[in-house]
């Protein structure tokens, strides 16, 4: 009787296992659930602020008659649907803004099948948020002034923290202000050629490079004359004074590369600069220069073309204030907004005629600029002298085409 019994309780299992090994979908067919598999990214990854797409696989499985659907959870919360489309898996992406950057976040892809089987795939944890890498800066612009190279750029970027300069190819500059957008080199040598470009920064990343540039455009030899147009009645003109015990410098002119013909007054010993204040809008004038002693003559300098500008309107410094931040100056653009940028120069109180030096650049037209921007030597900074200031702005630096200078206007160190 027992042996009876048992062999029922056999042939009852029997009966049910041949149940599930049998199960069918709705069309008859025996199947299995569907595979998924994630390749990237995966568990201690990290990702940045954006989109960025998971690389994954998936197939149906045996028997089936096609895949169906994708869920997406995030933290374990279904977040997004995806449906096939012919027989391509769709592109599932995590989307991220800056508010989650520097957070962790977990996720899982669940697939279903037209059989009505679904698998999960294996959740994938931990995955760290870096902020977007910043834009590369765009425009990269040089221009030399007296014995300096300016750099002015287009911020193309939103989220940069700082702006790294490089030069020669490698990192000269780290400038921690997240709006720079110009740099002034004043450890150069007129006997090199330099080659600059410049990145953005932020604590997750660096920006492409912008463009490289390089002062091999900028001609000029041992003299490195320079000339630049201030507006449409001034010629500036700078250069290396490399002699030794000259009586001073002799500048020629030509109009419209008529013959060079000397002009007056002459540039007294030492001088490294020249402003031809007798020229018209809208010509063409060549320059070169050299020095004389009381018994000789040295050979010309390099040769430099100018063509003056029309009627640009100088800027006008609207007076100083003080903030939290400090001192500062402001200043209104007369362009007709076509400045690119503006030059600040400054002069003590005991020069006469009045020295001015450039001490800061920035690329906008009207604004404010503080004067703990200013570069004079902390040990120079007397409370109670007197310092004068004046701007100027850059129309065009790749034809060196300026506005001329604005009003003067002193300020009392404090």
């Amino acid at each position: 009787m027992k042996v009876k019994n048992l062999s029922l309780i056999i042939f009852l299992a029997g009966l049910i296992v041949g149940c599930v090994e049998s199960a069918t979908d709705a069309t008859g067919s025996s199947t299995s659930a569907p595979a998924i598999k994630i390749f990237s990214p995966k568990t201690n990854d990290s990702i940045r602020v954006g989109v960025t797409s998971i690389n994954y696989s998936a197939s149906e499985g045996t028997g089936g008659s096609g895949l169906s659907y994708f869920e997406l959870y995030l933290n374990n919360i279904f977040y997004k649907k995806y449906t096939m489309t012919g027989t391509t898996i769709p592109t599932i992406s995590l989307e991220f803004n800056s508010t989650y950057a520097h957070k962790t976040f977990s996720y899982y892809i669940k697939v279903y099948s037209n059989s009505g089987k679904s698998t999960k795939s294996d959740v994938q944890s931990n995955i760290y948020i870096l902020k977007a890498i910043p834009k590369a800066p765009s425009n990269l612009l040089i221009g030399p002034n007296y014995s300096y190279i300016n750099l002015l750029w287009t911020d193309s970027s939103s989220n940069a923290t700082g702006y790294e300069v490089w030069r020669n190819g490698t990192l000269y500059k780290t400038l921690p202000d997240s709006n720079a957008t110009s740099f002034t080199d004043k450890n150069i040598s007129s006997a090199v050629d330099y080659t600059y470009k410049v990145r953005a920064y932020n604590e997750d990343g660096k920006s492409a490079f912008s463009k490289e540039i390089s002062t091999n455009i900028i001609s000029g030899g041992q003299w490195n004359l320079q000339a630049e147009s201030w507006g449409p009645n001034i010629v500036h003109l700078t250069w290396v004074d490399f002699a030794v015990g000259e009586s001073g410098f002799e500048i020629q002119r030509s109009v419209n590369s008529g013959s060079f013909v000397s002009i007056s007054p002459l540039a007294g010993p030492n001088a490294t600069s020249f402003d031809d204040n007798t020229v018209d809008a809208n010509i063409t004038y060549s320059y070169q220069i050299r020095y004389f002693t009381p018994t000789a003559k040295s050979d010309f300098s390099n040769t430099v073309t100018i063509t003056t500008s029309w009627n640009i309107n100088p800027p006008s410094i609207t007076g100083s204030a003080t903030d939290t931040v400090g001192l500062y100056i402001t200043w209104k653009d007369n362009s007709n907004y076509q400045a690119i940028g503006t030059i600040i120069e400054r002069s003590s109180n005991n020069i006469s005629p009045r020295n001015y030096i450039q001490v800061g650049s920035v690329s906008y037209g009207s604004g404010k600029w503080y004067l703990s921007n200013d570069s004079i030597p902390p040990t120079e900074k007397v409370i109670g002298n007197t310092y004068y200031y004046r701007v100027r702005q850059i129309i065009d630096l790749t034809k060196n085409i300026y506005t001329a200078p604005s009003n003067e206007f002193s300020i009392q160190w404090k």
